[in-house]
């Protein structure tokens, strides 16, 4: 399930294949490769910082 779209048109999705109660995170190329992000939602999230 889609929830972010990127510049280049890849996709940042929910991935419910593994469990529906919580998600990964993952990234939808152009391709169609799937690329790991995060093991959750929140792991996404405490990852976000400002540099």
């Amino acid at each position: 399930m889609p929830i972010g779209k990127t510049p280049g048109g890849e996709y940042l999705c929910f991935d419910y294949r593994g469990s529906t109660h919580q998600p990964r995170i993952v990234l939808v190329t152009v391709e169609m490769s799937i690329l790991p992000i995060a093991n959750s939602f929140q792991e996404l999230l405490e990852g976000l910082h400002d540099d």
